[in-house]
């Protein structure tokens, strides 16, 4: 039985768009935090670890979750990942104490461990070999473009909404990615 061949853009969007939520994420909050700091009352230390409690968790977990991608397989991490990350984004636009943003943001980056690595290797192995060159090109810049916009994004959308709305907007990208991926990795 022949297998069937996806297109090239959609793979890359089955595998940019989730990336990039979880760059995006990593500060996007930047320039929430004097808006979250008034509404929680948060202390200048709960602030640093709002960015840092995804931080160190993605960072920590990052090859622990290639490890299980290889045993469990990559697009079934990839997918636990885009789940966990879009709920506890819906869990980090609900926090009302410091606390529980804090704990928000570090099961997001259990998400993001999960994401960001396996995005990658999903790419690489679902793209044909003349192509890859250019599919890992574009996945760079997602990357990049990820880093890059998150203090603009977080600042027009606390500008134009509030601080919950950085999470909120995660929870309809994470469905479509989900969806994404069941259908073409």
């Amino acid at each position: 039985m022949p297998t069937r061949r996806i297109p090239f853009v959609l793979v890359v969007l089955a595998t940019g768009i989730p990336m990039f939520m979880a760059t995006l994420d990593n500060l996007v909050m930047t320039n929430a935090l004097p808006v979250i700091h008034e509404d929680l009352g948060a202390s200048v230390e709960e602030l640093q670890w709002f960015i840092n409690a995804y931080t160190l968790v993605f960072a920590s977990l990052i090859l622990l979750t290639v490890g299980l991608g290889d045993r469990l397989g990559r697009r079934t991490i990839f997918i636990a990942g885009i789940a966990i990350f879009t709920i506890a984004s819906v869990f980090a636009a609900l926090s009302t104490d410091p606390t529980q943003l804090i704990i928000a943001r570090a099961v997001q980056g259990i998400g993001g461990a999960g994401i960001m690595p396996l995005s990658l290797s999903l790419l690489s192995g679902a793209v044909e070999a003349k192509r890859r060159p250019l599919a890992i090109g574009i996945w760079g810049g997602i990357a990049g473009l990820g880093v890059a916009a998150g203090p603009l994004i977080g600042g027009a959308v606390v500008e134009g909404f509030n601080w919950q709305a950085i999470f909120w907007i995660n929870v309809p990208v994470g469905i479509a990615a989900f969806i994404m991926v069941l259908a073409f990795l």
